[in-house]
């Protein structure tokens, strides 16, 4: 299991409910940036370099999930899976030939998806010399721009760029959770928690050993049972977080950003362990182009390579700092707090760090200079500029400890909140609401079929839940309450929601037997209960043993004193951490 810091949800409850799109104005601005804008990559319509973060001029209305950049332009994921582009379109980041677009703005991006059910993309990833890279709902990618090494994956050398999106050339039945841009090359974590590379080899970067150019993707040798959750990627190098809480580097070691204490010219070809402190785990790690920052599960700022050479060495961060996120640029770093307050240091000739200087600042953090309140949610570097977007929800900003989670959901359609502009985190879930959320996790998209006769006595044929908790009956996931009803309006508690994820992980036909021990001689040594508060005589016993076992990082760990609580509420804010474990552990969504 992953260290505590990473497994254990001491809360687990609720899901989200009926969607609506948001007809509020925004307090502020979707997204700010700032820094050298000689390519409009600033988004603001001027190439006006900016020392002060300034509004990205999005269109009214647009709210973004996740923001990437690299030296020369940026990209925007919206909360309703559209992308935006803008700044330099040399090698066609825009996907355009289109001789009107300055690349001043921002402009939606024609991602060439014909298929309704991968409309929707998840993620995104910008690369140094002008690739780019977008992962759609069911998992494939979608590749564009700069393609002189192999860039987009498509099997073949180009003649320079791909002004077309096309889809990369992924093995059959592999799919993608997300992915990331070197400079020159690609990669992809997959729903088996490995990782895919492709484009320039030259130092190693692909991690399979060789040198070699791939203009297809090929598996990077991960060591026998390590997980990958996550990867990042600079110039030339790439480092992948471990489920364990561990960090591997492979390629490039010019300026240290392996992390190994040497600063060699040798292409390193194959992941090794990053040497972190002793009793060190990493729960997020962000490659900037020649060095990397990295989050310990104790709030911890680690960086090493360029500036800060080739150890891990500790940033200083103001009295008092809860560091939720970190993000690495060209020559300096940033970092999101708990209160959405944004952090930054290193070098700033361009005025990367946002604070009305070009005075670089490498051993301590110091505050980008937003406007009071500004509840930022995500961040962004590319190699001169920085971007932050603002909170999606009304209510759930920076400081919500399921920020991340409920971020994901939004991402993959499971939910849009209220029509108020909020998503009530703390709200109990209820069954009819969990029935829309588990169609919306398993479909990949948001939407529930018309319901054409009512599956339970209480549940109107016209109510909007009705085709969800029709789905629910037909998969085997529920068969209602004894008394023949399914009372969609009462709340869901947290073992109901542990038998319908294990329901739903085996197909509506959870094992026969429950092996709740074990004989040894003729004698019965029983196993002990998954928590204390769990009975043996539980009928939840079995599905919430299996939640708190599920590998590689867990679905929970129960509460801080040791018990699951079983008959407690599900809230919206949790529900969401459910799904994201489940996703990380099975890739539950989009499963058809």
């Amino acid at each position: 299991m992953v260290a505590a810091a990473l497994t254990v949800l001491l809360v687990l409850a609720g899901l989200v409910a009926v969607p609506a799109p948001s007809t509020a104005e925004p307090a502020f601005p979707a997204a700010y940036a700032w820094g050298r804008n000689t390519h409009g990559q600033l988004g603001d319509t001027t190439a006006d370099s900016r020392e002060l973060p300034r509004p990205v001029a999005l269109p009214a209305g647009v709210t973004v999930s996740k923001l990437t950049a690299d030296g020369y332009g940026s990209l925007a994921l919206t909360t309703d899976g559209r992308v935006y582009g803008w700044g330099s379109n040399q090698s066609w980041q825009l996907a355009t030939t289109d001789l009107a677009v300055t690349g001043l703005d921002p402009v939606p991006l024609d991602l060439k998806i014909s298929s309704p059910a991968d409309r929707r993309i998840v993620d995104i990833a910008a690369g140094e010399a002008g690739h780019r890279l977008a992962v759609t709902s069911t998992g494939k990618v979608i590749a564009w721009g700069s393609d002189a090494l192999g860039q987009v994956g498509n099997g073949a050398p180009s003649s320079g760029a791909v002004h077309t999106p096309v889809e990369v050339l992924m093995p059959d039945g592999v799919k993608v959770t997300s992915v990331a841009a070197g400079s020159d090359n690609s990669y992809a974590v997959t729903s088996s928690n490995t990782v895919y590379a492709w484009g320039a080899g030259w130092s190693g970067q692909i991690g399979n050993g060789s040198g070699a150019i791939q203009y297809a993707p090929v598996p990077v040798t991960i060591p026998a049972g390590t997980h990958i959750l996550a990867v990042s990627a600079g110039d030339g190098f790439a480092v992948a977080l471990t489920a364990a809480g561990g960090l591997l580097a492979w390629g490039q070691n010019y300026y240290g950003q392996l992390g190994n204490g040497s600063t060699d010219s040798d292409p390193h070809a194959l992941p090794t362990p990053v040497p972190l402190p002793s009793g060190t785990t990493v729960a997020q790690v962000s490659a900037g182009r020649t060095h990397v920052v990295a989050l310990t599960s104790t709030g911890r700022v680690l960086t090493w390579g360029g500036l800060w050479g080739a150890t891990p060495t500790e940033i200083s961060l103001p009295p008092g700092t809860v560091v939720r996120s970190v993000m690495g640029g060209g020559t300096f770093s940033m970092a999101l707090t708990a209160t959405g307050t944004v952090l930054a240091w290193g070098g700033n000739a361009n005025g990367e760090l946002g604070d009305g200087t070009t005075v670089s600042r490498t051993s301590s953090a110091g505050p980008v200079r937003l406007a009071a309140g500004t509840p930022v949610t995500t961040i962004a570097a590319g190699r001169w500029h920085a971007q932050a977007a603002t909170a999606q929800f009304s209510d759930v900003t920076a400081g919500n400890p399921f920020l991340s989670e409920i971020d994901w959901l939004q991402r993959f359609a499971v939910t849009t909140g209220y029509a108020d502009g909020t998503f009530r985190p703390t709200v109990p879930i209820t069954r009819g609401q969990l029935a829309i959320y588990l169609y919306r996790y398993a479909h990949g998209a948001g939407y529930i079929p018309p319901c054409r006769l009512s599956p339970f006595p209480d549940v109107p044929v016209h109510s909007d839940a009705c085709g969800a908790i029709a789905w629910l009956k037909t998969e085997g996931l529920t068969g209602g309450f004894q008394d023949g009803n399914f009372h969609p309006a009462a709340a869901v508690s947290r073992q109901a929601m542990a038998a319908f994820l294990h329901r739903y992980f085996y197909a509506g036909e959870p094992p026969l037997a429950c092996v709740r021990g074990i004989w040894i001689g003729g004698v019965f040594y029983p196993f002990a209960p998954p928590f204390p508060d769990v009975s043996d005589a539980s009928p939840f016993w079995c599905a919430i043993s299996w939640l708190r076992a599920a590998q590689p990082v867990g679905i929970t760990g129960g509460y801080a004193d040791g018990n699951f609580r079983p008959t407690a509420p599900v809230s919206r804010q949790a529900m969401a951490a459910y799904l994201h474990r489940y996703f990380i552990d099975f890739y539950g969504f989009g499963a058809g």
